[in-house]
């Protein structure tokens, strides 16, 4: 999901700034909000689609927002301090970001928000 994510978060970022010439530092947290949403969606579709979890999805997506929020603060930070203190060119910031909040988003979400539940069921053990 890290490289669909990657896609989503660059590819409107570049859209906002290149075509629509919004400023990177309104640009860059909509292209992280978006990428959370698609990221979600293609988490609980195909990542962990097989990990049991007796939460409803808006808690699912409530857990993995909160989670994402961090990352994706941290992704905002970095790309505001390397573009705003460091000069560098803002496409390698954002990806620099990216990278950051990519790795928060994953471990993080991968423990709390689709960690495997036991199933009281017995029916449900594997045989």
């Amino acid at each position: 999901m890290g490289v669909s994510g990657l896609l989503v978060n660059l590819g409107l970022y570049i859209i906002l700034t290149r075509m629509f010439h919004f400023k990177p530092a309104f640009s860059s947290p909509v292209a992280i909000e978006t990428s959370i949403i698609s990221n979600f969606s293609l988490n609980h579709l195909w990542t962990f689609k097989k990990r049991h979890n007796e939460q409803r999805l808006i808690k699912k997506l409530t857990n993995f927002h909160i989670v994402a929020g961090i990352a994706g603060l941290s992704n905002y930070a970095v790309f505001l301090l390397l573009i705003n203190y460091f000069g560098l060119y803002d496409i390698i910031a954002n990806l620099t970001g990216i990278a950051f909040g990519t790795l928060i988003n994953y471990f993080c979400n991968s423990l709390w928000t689709w960690r495997e539940t036991k199933s009281a069921n017995p029916d449900d053990s594997p045989v």
